[in-house]
């Protein structure tokens, strides 16, 4: 699961405009609303599919965000 919650932090710093606390804040509740299920739980290897599927729609989302954000700069 920190493999993929790095991936989503990696995307996110590709934002070439300055950062502010509100959009970490954004990429905190998209990681929240992705991985939360994986917070504070043993790690199992059956899981890794949804793991892998959580990951590629979290770093769907924080693209968007980063382009929307680099649009409205």
């Amino acid at each position: 699961m920190h493999r993929s919650i790095n991936a989503v932090w990696t995307a996110f710093r590709s934002m070439q405009s300055p950062v502010r606390a509100a959009d970490v804040d954004e990429v905190v509740a998209i990681v929240d609303r992705h991985f939360g299920g994986w917070y504070n739980t043993v790690y199992v290897k059956s899981s890794e599919p949804m793991l892998a599927e959580a990951r590629a729609a979290a770093i769907a989302e924080v693209r968007q965000l980063v382009h929307r954000l680099s649009e409205a700069r």
